[in-house]
């Protein structure tokens, strides 16, 4: 298999064109609704947006490692888009978490921003240095992939009873509160079975997708159907477990990496890229609104 580097793959020229837009119109929606609504200094939330947006596309475009690549997003998501989201209904509103001295005023905001910018800031310096080190990308796929040879027998059904135990532990951990986020277990079972349900919930599972994906990319398969599997998975298990972010901790690594790896693995049509997309939107929208109700 030829090696082909990360730049090649992101610079690719079957780049879809059409998330990107629909990105950059979100991004602009997002920024003007912070701008307008920014309580300190426009001049400052500017720095901020410039200093986190060139934090994301640093990782984005010029990944070094996954980790950095998953850091330098969910950076940019706990702090510009989380922090920005907060001013869309036109307005500051306070937040309900213990803020202890913090003034929510406009030079305590700017003071707060300015120290993102230097956290950023220093994220990006660290990846410069990086740079200039012996160690190559560990992003690309650099070798073939070889499944078990017993993986392409029994491929479907390994995928059927992967997704039946998802659904099925979830809905039992929802209905008896065997371990979810911030709550006391309701439902205690023989040691160590709340860890262990906990665990297959959090991170189990969506390592058992993430390795049968490996395994479809080995075999050449059409990766449409494994990708759904993977938001259906996402999807029940962060309403069990009430939290909010596993379904974007369980999603975004596996589809950015398909993403990065796209001219390494079987090609997948554009009507199906965007309706896997807009998916993903509806289901994430979907787990934020349910995990909400549900701890309230």
């Amino acid at each position: 298999m030829q090696v082909k580097t990360s730049s090649t793959l992101l610079s690719a020229p079957f780049s879809p064109k059409l998330g990107v837009w629909i990105a950059l119109a979100v991004f602009a929606f997002l920024f003007t609704a912070g701008f307008i609504g920014y309580i300190g200094s426009k001049f400052i939330y500017l720095l901020f947006t410039v200093s986190f947006s060139t934090l994301l596309l640093s990782g984005i475009y010029y990944p070094s490692t996954y980790s950095y690549l998953f850091l330098t997003i969910f950076l940019w998501l706990g702090f510009w888009f989380k922090f920005t989201a907060n001013f869309l209904l036109l307005g500051y509103f306070p937040f309900e978490e213990p803020v202890g001295y913090f003034l929510e005023s406009a030079s305590g905001w700017d003071h707060a921003l300015w120290i993102a910018i230097a956290g950023s800031t220093a994220v990006m310096f660290a990846r410069l240095l990086y740079k200039f080190t012996k160690f190559g990308s560990t992003v690309a796929i650099r070798k073939k992939i070889i499944p078990p040879i017993w993986y392409s027998r029994f491929r479907s059904w390994l995928w059927m009873i992967l997704i039946a135990s998802i659904i099925g532990l979830a809905l039992l951990n929802g209905i008896y509160g065997i371990q979810q986020s911030g709550l006391v277990p309701r439902t205690r079972l023989y040691w160590p079975l709340n860890a262990v349900t906990y665990w297959l919930l959090s991170t189990g599972f969506s390592m058992a997708a993430a390795t049968f994906l490996w395994w479809d990319i080995g075999l050449r398969k059409n990766l449409v159907i494994p990708v759904y599997a993977i938001l259906v998975e996402a999807l029940f298990s962060t309403v069990s477990l009430l939290s909010r972010s596993v379904y974007l901790f369980h999603v975004i690594p596996q589809l950015l990496a398909l993403i990065v790896n796209r001219g390494s693995i079987f090609s997948m049509h554009k009507k199906n890229a965007i309706l896997i997309v807009i998916v993903f939107f509806i289901l994430f929208v979907g787990s934020v609104i349910s995990v909400s109700l549900l701890r309230d």
